[in-house]
Formats: structure tokens, sequence, C-alpha cells
């Protein structure tokens, strides 16, 4: 009998930090820098409705908020901190079941070029995260279980 294929499930992180919509810039550029953390799902009741990244901010912070059609109309750095993440996230961000396969996650995080993918249960509420890195630590650790340890 083959083993099982693992699952979303089996290494989604399920304590994951999320934020609201209302958040501001510097507000959620801090929870990442506090947390580590470089994936910020927008929530509103635990329904997913948007994904942040640290890169989407960072290029908001400092590029499109700081030139908004050329320096001549540079903004006001506390404005641009100021401004809710809901005009920056990414909204209906492409999700994964806890259901699916760690190669259906890989796939679709391959074919979208992302490196996170919210897992959301039927609902829509957010249930999980998992990330390139989980699956390349994965991935690893059956390839070299030992050298992990070392």
């Amino acid at each position: 009998m083959a083993d099982e294929p693992k699952r979303v499930r089996d290494l989604m992180v399920k304590d994951v930090i999320t934020t609201s919509p209302n958040t501001t810039a510097r507000n959620a550029w801090r929870l990442m820098e506090k947390n580590r953390i470089r994936h910020l799902p927008v929530v509103i009741d635990n329904q997913l409705v948007g994904m942040l990244s640290q890169r989407e901010l960072y290029l908001y912070l400092t590029t499109f908020a700081i030139y908004d059609s050329g320096p001549e109309k540079k903004k006001d750095p506390k404005e641009v901190v100021s401004v809710r993440i809901e005009t920056i996230m990414s909204r209906d961000p492409y999700t994964i079941s806890p259901a699916h396969t760690l190669e259906d996650a890989a796939q679709r995080m391959a074919h979208h070029r992302l490196s996170a993918l919210p897992v959301v249960d039927e609902d829509k509420r957010l249930v999980g995260i998992i990330t390139t890195q989980d699956i390349l630590s994965n991935l690893s650790e059956e390839f070299h279980p030992s050298t992990l340890e070392e």
C-alpha cells in the first residue's frame, strides 16, 4: 500500500497572524516586522477578504505613494503611512483548502508565482496559511532527515 500524500493541513500554520482592512500601512509593517512574517491575511470576522505581502507594502511605501505621477506630486510621509491597507492589499487572493495535497499547493504557487497561500474552509474562513518555505522545509526533510537535526 502506497503512502498517502501529505496534505496542506499537515504542514499549514494554524495560528495565523491576521489583520483587518482598517489597519494602517505603518501598523501592518510593524506587525510583519515584529512577527517576522512576509504575508498578512486580511480578515473580517475570520472571513478572508484579502492578502498583503511585505513586498506589496514595501513597494507602496517606497514608490507608488511617494511619487504619484512624478516627483512634483510628492505626498506627505505621514499621509503615506496612515493609509488603510484595504487600498493596498490584494483582493480575492488565491487560496487552497486543507484537504489539497502539498503537490497541489506547490503547483498553484508555481503557476501563479505566489510564495504563500491562505488556507480556507468551504465558508471562506481562514484556517491556516502555507508558504513555499513550509513546502521546501518538508521536501528537504524527506530527502535528508538527519541533516536537519545536526
